[in-house]
């Protein structure tokens, strides 16, 4: 996440950037490291995967993590779900081409209604992919995601709906139902509503101008998030506005 406001023009610094492992189920941050300005995140996420000490723990990471994030999870006895994109086409167009030619292993569909003008209908299929990438490929790929979504949009001045339709690919380091996959997947967005959305609306971080360190006090936010998710809170904003009314709620907490 880059914090936007720590720019200083003055000192030609880029606004700093950090790196969070987030729990998906506990809406927890697991780790938390400021990117140095020389690198990027790819590197930084293999050396938070290895700093974690977790095993049999199944990672999602966004597209441009590829072989070496996935050598980090397999040396550390966890596993890679990570999005292939045209920007590795050889093995895109090989993928598809797999899924194309075999039938699915398994296969889950969802159905969403209840969404202010849309609907999606979601349906994930799972494929057997291992030993047919080539030596380079064994044991890092061994099975392929194929989600396709058909989402009907409604337009708010004629009332009719138009259609889009999408097809995406996901390498997957372990063999696992579809259904868990696609749930996977989907958790994987989660730390933008649950976490980036809630730092920038009610922590205010986007427009935090501290450029000494700003990466300590989004570390700060953080104990301070995790604080309260461990004690049940789901409405943030809500809690900080009590918290400002009495301070003696917030050291009422419970200790996780």
């Amino acid at each position: 996440k880059t914090l936007r406001g720590s720019f200083d023009h003055i000192n030609d610094r880029k606004a700093a950037q950090t790196l969070t492992a987030f729990g998906s189920a506990s809406a927890i941050v697991l780790a938390h490291t400021e990117i140095d300005d020389k690198s990027n995140e790819i590197p930084a996420a293999q050396q938070m995967i290895r700093d974690l000490g977790l095993t049999g723990v199944v990672f999602t990471a966004d597209a441009m993590h590829f072989k070496k994030t996935f050598e980090a999870a397999r040396d550390t006895g966890n596993f890679l779900v990570v999005q292939v994109k045209t920007n590795q086409p050889t093995l895109h167009d090989k993928l598809m081409a797999l899924c194309a030619a075999k039938a699915p292993v398994d296969r889950a569909e969802t159905i969403e209604r209840n969404r202010h003008g849309r609907q999606e209908h979601r349906r994930v299929e799972t494929f057997d992919v291992a030993g047919r990438l080539g030596p380079e490929w064994d044991g890092l790929i061994v099975a392929v995601a194929r989600v396709t979504r058909l989402t009907w949009h409604k337009d708010t001045k004629s009332g009719f709906w138009h259609d889009t339709h999408e097809i995406s690919l996901y390498a997957c380091q372990i063999n696992l139902p579809a259904a868990t996959v696609g749930a996977a997947i989907r958790q994987h967005w989660g730390i933008e509503n649950r976490s980036h959305y809630v730092r920038d609306v009610s922590f205010f971080e986007d427009n935090s101008r501290i450029r000494n360190k700003p990466g300590h006090f989004a570390r700060f936010r953080t104990f301070a998030l995790n604080i309260m998710r461990a004690n049940g809170t789901e409405n943030v904003s809500r809690e900080l506005y009590i918290n400002a009314l009495n301070p003696y709620h917030a050291l009422a907490y419970q200790r996780s």
